[in-house]
């Protein structure tokens, strides 16, 4: 008998009849399980996302009752949560303080309730809200949603750096732009002058380019879009050409003018990201044409500056054969000119307190060559390659008091360090900005009688400035409606590196046949180090002029750093948190 029952377990448990029924019946219990979750954390999930709009309506509305005589921001709260649906909400909490709009600063350690000025409200929310298919498992019917919202009344400002020069030499800046572009570009100085001289409203500038290229959303999603050279320079002119005159200042006829003398096949041919012309990052999360403007709100970028970011952005990597852009007014010397750009900085900036904008990286390798010059009876080429390189200057937003009878905003700036020295750079290495340039001492000369090379002659020399500032300069609202411009230096400029370099020169005679050289040249070595540093140092200190402009068309200066403040926007709320 025990045998048979055990012989009638075997069967049982190796019988895998309806084995499948039991599977589905568990399948079937698992999707009723998931579903269930799906639908109540669904739900949650709608009520907390209604519950954060509300919230941050709240916060906009009980910030604008901060200071104001009579002013109760919890009564503020308490109306906007009841306009969005929100009668009696489990929880209100409504708490005043300091918020520190500076980017340095952690953004959780921005909000400060124990500050002793207050500019700032934080909102906190709760309700309950019904789950629908949890309680059947045990879990009570409601599930506490929470909310919390800070708005703060955030002064801001536009600042640019490096740029705005009072003018420009027409002929270097459209060698430049030729080269950048690749079609050949021939604005007039007068076009030149109306682009610096002109600001454009900043958020017309960003809606008209987000309807230039179908960006719809935040202004997050304009500043990670794409968009062509053409895109900007049209944006740009869309608001030139609005009708709107408080959309722009300065000279707008001529600036018109010369974004419509660019070539429009060629501008729509490159692209860049948005971020790179114009960085308006504290906008990322508004909504594109939903900021509205008041009389406050003045935030202006420059034309040129627009218009040099894009055309900039497109030479990160490559290097740009300039030609003999560079002369200098002494007979027989030609220079031919390479230049590469780092990573380029968009020169305007939109924000709070903390904010930086850089110049770019710069580095410029000259071969200049001085056809014929006698020493002794043999006349020789001298060739003579430089090499230049500045780093990057910074401007920070160090306060916006925005006070109109007083100082609106206050830059900090720092120039950048900057090198020169004698030596041939190949193209790889110029764009290398990840290492420092090890430049070989050139020959510069040989001399050669009869076919037989005499002697050879080569050069050293390096200089270096260290970074000027930090220095502070205050901006009142008159000079940032006349756009002045305040000067960081280092105390010295290119003048002074060059100056060094000449100081630092050093020139070494190899003799290979001293019996001819003596007989033909007649000079020792000394004699013939001081002909060709006659020859030498003059073109070394005629550089100045010629590079100062051509740094000035990318917004750049050796030693200086020009600072601007293109417009503010004082006491707006917005959400910060």
């Amino acid at each position: 008998m025990k045998r048979s029952l055990i012989s009638l377990w075997g069967r049982f448990a190796a019988d895998e009849r309806g084995a499948i029924s039991i599977l589905a019946v568990g399948v079937i219990v698992a999707a009723i399980g998931v579903s269930v979750i799906v639908v109540d954390a669904g739900s949650l999930l709608y009520a907390k996302r209604q519950l954060q709009a509300a919230t941050d309506a709240a916060a906009m509305s009980a910030v604008r009752d901060i200071g104001k005589a009579g002013g109760n921001p919890t009564v503020r709260a308490e109306e906007a949560l009841s306009a969005n649906g929100f009668d009696s909400p489990k929880s209100l909490q409504v708490v005043s303080g300091g918020y520190d709009a500076d980017e340095s600063t952690a953004a959780a350690d921005r909000f400060d309730a124990t500050a002793g000025t207050d500019n700032a409200v934080k909102v906190m929310t709760s309700i309950d809200s019904p789950t629908y298919f949890a309680q059947f498992f045990g879990v009570p019917g409601t599930s506490e949603v929470y909310a919390e919202s800070t708005a703060a009344m955030v002064n801001q400002a536009s600042i640019s750096a490096g740029t705005g020069l009072a003018s420009l030499n027409d002929g270097i800046a459209n060698n430049l732009l030729t080269a950048l572009l690749g079609t050949a570009i021939n604005l007039s100085a007068a076009n030149y002058q109306g682009l610096v001289d002109t600001k454009i409203d900043a958020l017309a500038f960003l809606d008209a380019l987000a309807t230039q290229i179908g960006v719809s959303g935040t202004y997050g999603d304009l500043l990670s879009a794409d968009a062509s050279v053409g895109d900007i320079v049209n944006a740009a002119l869309d608001v030139l050409t609005s009708g709107d005159t408080s959309q722009s200042s300065g000279n707008p006829v001529a600036a018109q003018q010369a974004l419509n003398a660019l070539p429009g096949s060629a501008l729509n041919a490159l692209n860049l990201s948005v971020s790179a012309v114009v960085d308006a990052s504290e906008l990322q999360n508004r909504k594109i044409g939903n900021i509205i403007k008041t009389g406050t709100n003045d935030l202006k970028v420059n034309v040129y500056d627009l218009l040099i970011a894009a055309v900039m952005g497109q030479a990160n990597g490559q290097t740009i054969d300039l030609g003999p852009t560079v002369s200098v007014p002494i007979t027989g010397t030609s220079i031919s000119t390479r230049i590469a750009i780092g990573e380029p900085q968009a020169s305007s900036k939109v924000g709070p307190v903390g904010i930086q904008v850089k110049t770019a990286q710069v580095r410029i390798a000259l071969d200049a060559t001085i056809a014929s010059v006698d020493i002794g009876l043999i006349s020789t080429n001298i060739s003579l390659p430089i090499y230049l390189e500045s780093a990057s200057g910074t401007a920070t937003i160090s306060a916006i008091p925005c006070s109109r009878n007083g100082t609106m905003v206050s830059v900090t700036g720092t120039t950048g360090v900057a090198k020169a020295k004698v030596g041939a750079i190949d193209d790889a290495t110029l764009n290398n900005f990840g290492s420092s340039s090890a430049l070989s001492d050139p020959e510069i000369a040989r001399l050669k009688a009869i076919g037989i090379t005499l002697a050879t002659i080569s050069a050293s020399a390096d200089a270096q400035l260290g970074q000027g500032g930090p220095s502070t300069k205050d901006f009142t609202q008159n000079e940032i409606d006349n756009g002045t411009l305040k000067t960081v230096s280092s105390s010295v400029g290119l003048s002074t590196l060059l100056s060094s370099l000449v100081s630092n020169l050093n020139l070494s005679v190899n003799v290979l046949n001293s019996g001819l050289l003596s007989s033909l040249v007649g000079l020792s070595a000394n004699a013939i180090k001081t002909t060709v540093s006659l020859a030498v140092v003059p073109l070394i200190s005629a550089l100045e002029t010629p590079i100062n402009q051509l740094l000035a068309t990318l917004g750049v200066q050796i030693g200086t750093l020009d600072m601007g403040v293109n417009g503010t926007s004082c006491g707006v709320p917005r959400l910060v948190g």
